[in-house]
């Protein structure tokens, strides 16, 4: 769920999170098309592994997934983080860790962090992690805290790319994401890796992964011709004078 806060009207929306806004119109995200895309044998292994608890881990996985960016934003914005175990596991702790030994290698410059990108002719939407520089290169990057890397991180990533060389005329020379949960060994700057991470390029893929997206996102459209968010509307101020409707 996306919490949308109107300060000119005094109002909370609360958006479905499949879907981003962009003014008036309401765009699917690149994440949802590819949902019921196959994420092919470790995705599967997971599942049977998992069994009856796999819509459980999952779930888990996800929200860990979700507090590892917001925590990484953070970080990034100037924030300094502390351990709670009440909020903290010890993998999550260890992820950050692996993140901030990549930073401190290639001392990447922020051009953004956590953004919104929006195609309103293709009606998409999606959330890049990092835009940045590494040794004078443009770098769009996702994290990934999951088990495997799957084609769906590589459509996603080139999907980003594109909305943000046509959508907003950013210039990305390289793309992939940083795997937060790899299984490397050893550290080897220059092969972009260290112990438990690794950032992973997809750029030469790039046209065969757009082509693929636009074939998924055609389907999905065919399926879904009339899809909409569920969108709720709250006052963001409230006292005993407040008139509540539909509540």
């Amino acid at each position: 769920m996306k919490t949308i806060f109107n300060k000119e009207f005094d109002r909370i929306d609360f958006l479905d999170d499949r879907f981003y806004t962009d003014g008036d119109i309401y765009c699917p995200s690149v994440t949802h098309i590819l949902s019921d895309y196959p994420k092919g044998y470790q995705f599967k292994q997971f599942l049977m592994d998992a069994g009856n608890d796999a819509v459980v881990k999952a779930e888990r996985a996800a929200e860990k997934g979700s507090l590892i960016h917001d925590t990484i934003d953070r970080i990034i914005k100037g924030e300094t983080i502390k351990w709670d175990d009440k909020i903290y596991t010890l993998d999550v702790w260890q992820a950050l860790c692996k993140f901030l030994e990549f930073w401190t290698i290639y001392k990447p410059e922020v051009l953004a962090s956590e953004f919104q990108l929006i195609d309103r002719n293709r009606k998409l939407g999606g959330t890049g992690d990092l835009l940045c520089v590494i040794n004078g290169q443009i770098w769009l990057i996702d994290y990934k805290f999951t088990n495997g890397i799957y084609d769906t991180h590589s459509i996603q990533t080139s999907v980003y790319t594109r909305t943000s060389r046509e959508c907003y005329q950013q210039k990305v020379d390289r793309f992939g994401v940083l795997w937060l949960k790899a299984k490397t060994k050893t550290l080897k700057p220059e092969e972009f890796q260290g112990k438990g991470w690794k950032l992973i390029e997809f750029t030469d893929t790039y046209e065969e992964k757009i082509k693929l997206f636009d074939a998924i996102h055609q389907i999905w459209l065919d399926i879904n011709p009339n899809a909409k968010p569920w969108n709720t509307v709250y006052p963001a101020t409230l006292n005993l004078t407040t008139e509540i409707k539909n509540a």
